[in-house]
């Protein structure tokens, strides 16, 4: 398993750290607290980036049939 900072997540998404804190701080993206530090886990991550994946939408010519 392998963990990441706060700051390393932020380049790897290449979001504002500040986004990563805020995602961390509602809840939304789990993190470890290590002495006086923050680590999220790739297991989290994934199942983080899952939850935000854009699902597949009907098309709307098609009438929904």
């Amino acid at each position: 398993m392998e963990y990441f900072t706060p700051e390393e997540l932020a380049q790897q998404l290449k979001v504002n750290v500040g986004t990563v804190w805020r995602w961390i701080r509602e809840g939304n993206l789990p993190a470890l607290r290590i002495g006086k530090g923050y680590r999220i886990s790739d297991e989290q991550l994934a199942k983080f980036l899952s939850s935000r994946e854009v699902g597949q939408t009907e098309d709307p010519s098609d009438g929904g049939e």
